[in-house]
């Protein structure tokens, strides 16, 4: 199930990652090596204040997971002629449980702002583009 398309705009001060859980990762390197061997659904995408919000669910509960929002560094231009990044959720879960488990997950996106333009996110497993206004 998909959300559609988010908007966000800023209205008071530059958050920093203190105001979300975790930051994102921008970095080709570690979006090219994120693990996506688990299998999980995102139910649900949102942003506020720069931190976007993804809640997901997976089937495990056996032990710790690890979880980390990674973009790629370089963007390209979408039909709209706006920066498009790609994102995904890696998520690293070996254990061999089975419980469907829901969770959310905030990160801060603000390390994705670029010439105060819009931006396209492309998130791996949700088929709506999100479109990040600062």
């Amino acid at each position: 199930m998909s959300m559609g398309v988010f908007f966000y705009s800023c209205k008071d001060k530059e958050p920093t990652s203190a105001q979300c859980d975790r930051a994102v990762i921008v970095s080709d390197r570690n979006f090219d090596r994120a693990k996506d061997q688990s299998d999980f659904s995102i139910q649900e995408v949102t942003i506020s204040e720069n931190c976007m919000t993804v809640k997901y669910s997976y089937s495990g509960g056996c032990g710790d997971i690890h979880t980390e929002l990674v973009a790629a560094e370089n963007s390209m231009q979408n039909t709209l002629n706006l920066p498009q990044v790609n994102m995904k959720l890696a998520i690293d879960d070996t254990d061999n449980c089975e419980a469907l488990i829901t969770t959310a997950e905030e990160f801060d996106i603000s390390a994705l702002q670029a010439n105060g333009s819009p931006i396209i996110i492309k998130l791996h497993k949700w088929e709506d583009p999100i479109v990040y206004t600062y």
